[in-house]
């Protein structure tokens, strides 16, 4: 499974001003057609984006939200892991971690790999 990436995002015809939100958008479109079974499954599939990627300089606890949906989802598991795969860079909280999240999970998993 590939990551979206830039060009997915300028598929989404302007939706936002955003580029992680025309992000997630791709993402929600890419649902419907190509994609593994357990992104249909996913509890983020019909919500607003907002909490997933808040915006920068916004209170942390915003991410709370998503982090919380992302408890109940019945593919947290594999959404964390495929994005522990994908670009390091990729922004908001996916699988209930975010960026920081995923920087420490990415650090711990090399160093059970290197032990």
């Amino acid at each position: 499974m590939g990551w979206l990436t830039a060009g997915d995002a300028c598929d989404t015809k302007g939706e936002s001003d955003r580029p992680d939100v025309d992000l997630w958008h791709a993402f929600l479109r890419a649902v419907e057609s190509d994609r593994p079974d357990w992104h249909v499954s996913a509890a983020c599939r019909r919500v607003d984006p907002h909490p997933f990627f808040p915006d920068h300089g916004e209170h942390p606890d915003v991410a709370l939200e998503a982090k919380a949906l992302c408890r109940t989802c019945p593919v947290q598991a594999s959404c964390l892991a495929e994005s522990l795969d994908g670009p390091t860079a990729l922004p908001g909280v996916w699988g209930g971690a975010g960026p920081s999240d995923r920087k420490k999970l990415r650090k711990a998993r090399a160093a059970r790999t290197a032990a």
